[in-house]
């Protein structure tokens, strides 16, 4: 990453690593590299790290920003320069800038579906369900094991698709699920003695 050399009093060079931004130099112990020294602003400058370089900014300091001797309000900075804030000196020791994009591991697709002598295929999620339906969107197939149902008051349920969400048919040829004796009834008659609950035991 780039970074600064500043030699300290005992003629030691300390090194400054710039971060990738805005980065604010001055005697301020709230900047991001506080300089202690008089001669140095409480906001001197801001060094701009981004992709396509370094760029120095001074930020109307009581005595100046200066690049190789000149006294500047803005600057692209090259490797080598020498940066003077007020009396302090630093030295452009690289600009070099690496960002790094971390890799993101997507999910395996399921593997295809097993498709049987008579043309009938199982479920690659379930291996001994048999395909039932397949998605209007992404036409995945499925067995009727992985159709989620969302059941919406007063109206039909919903069944969508186990990867996108969106609704699934029935395959031509399969025949929809029969309901229950009990559960068609619970559907079209209120029962006051049946709740679903278990009774409680004493």
């Amino acid at each position: 990453m780039a970074r600064l050399l500043k030699k300290n009093d005992a003629g030691e060079s300390e090194v400054i690593e710039l971060n990738l931004g805005v980065n604010h130099f001055g005697r301020d112990a709230e900047c991001h590299f506080p300089i202690k020294h008089s001669t140095v602003s409480s906001y001197h400058c801001d060094i701009v790290l981004t992709a396509e370089g370094i760029l120095l900014q001074d930020h109307d300091s009581t005595n100046g920003t200066y690049v190789n001797g000149e006294r500047v309000k803005q600057a692209v900075l090259q490797p080598g320069q020498t940066v003077r804030l007020g009396d302090v000196e630093l030295v452009v020791d690289s600009t070099e800038v690496k960002i790094s994009i971390p890799e993101i591991e997507r999910p395996m697709p399921p593997a295809p579906p097993v498709v049987l002598p008579g043309g009938e295929m199982l479920c690659s999620r379930h291996a001994q369900s048999k395909v039932t339906h397949h998605c209007t969107y992404c036409h995945a197939v499925q067995c009727d094991a992985c159709v989620k149902r969302l059941r919406r008051k007063g109206g039909k349920t919903l069944k969508l698709c186990v990867l996108c969400s969106h609704p699934v048919e029935l395959l031509a040829g399969v025949k929809p699920r029969k309901k229950s004796f009990l559960a068609t009834l619970t559907a079209t008659i209120k029962l006051p003695f049946w709740s679903g609950k278990k009774p409680a035991v004493d």
